[in-house]
This record gives C-alpha cells, structure tokens and sequence, in this order.
C-alpha cells in the first residue's frame, strides 16, 4: 500500500523585506518529494506589501545560503509563484518545480512595496512511500 508522507518547512520567519529588496530561502534538496507547495503571509503596518515570489532551482547549493548565486535560475517554463502579492491574507499555492536535486524561494519587494514588510513562509511538501 503506497501513501504520502508530508513535511511543513518554514523558510521565513516575520523576515524584513523592505522596499525593493530581494531575500531567499535557505536551499532545500527537493530528493524523492513529489508534490510541493507554499503558504506565504506578507504584512506591513504602513501600507499594503507588494512582493515579487519567485521559485529557483539549481544543480547545487548555493555558494553562501540566503544570497544572489550565478547557479541559480527561474526555470525556463515556470511562472512566477505570485507577481504582484498584495493581500495580507495568508496564501497557499501549488507550486512545481523542474527535475533539479535544489530549490529555494526568491521573494523581491516591487516599486511599492512598503519598507516595513515582513514575510512569513513555508514549504509543504509530500513525498510518495
């Protein structure tokens, strides 16, 4: 009898992103999980967020985890988790990465993005046994 197991990875927590800055996640093996997705929750007290969210993949882990790396790219094909993110609703979303062994999560602050956001996020994923 096969079965998921699931796991809930928080790669954000109340993380400042502040006007147009950019933030990642730590690196994540994406190994035999099949199904993924992310709950996100974008907050400010001055205004409404406005975020950029952005899946990365790569071959390797990044040379310093949580920065900018020439290894790590959007996938060609693959869309933007969110464009234009908003609401300070929570989020959930589906989400589907390439047959790469890493992911991570890129988050940039768009032209009106507060500068006294903060992001809370994690990562669901499943994998078949």
């Amino acid at each position: 009898m096969s079965g998921y197991i699931g796991r809930c990875l928080k790669i954000f927590d109340d993380v400042d992103i502040k006007n147009q800055n950019t933030i990642y996640s730590n690196s994540i093996e994406i190994g035999s999980n099949q199904v993924f997705g992310l709950a996100i929750k974008a907050t400010s007290s001055s205004s409404a967020p406005d975020l950029k969210v952005e899946l990365e993949q790569s071959f390797t882990k990044p040379t310093t985890e949580g920065s900018s790396d020439n290894n790590w790219v959007v996938p060609d094909g693959v869309s933007d988790i969110y464009t234009n993110l908003t609401s300070e609703n929570l989020k959930i979303k589906a989400i589907s990465p390439v047959p790469m062994r890493f992911m991570r999560i890129k988050i940039t602050g768009n032209a009106g993005n507060a500068s006294d956001t903060k992001v809370t996020a994690y990562l669901f994923v499943q994998e078949l046994v």
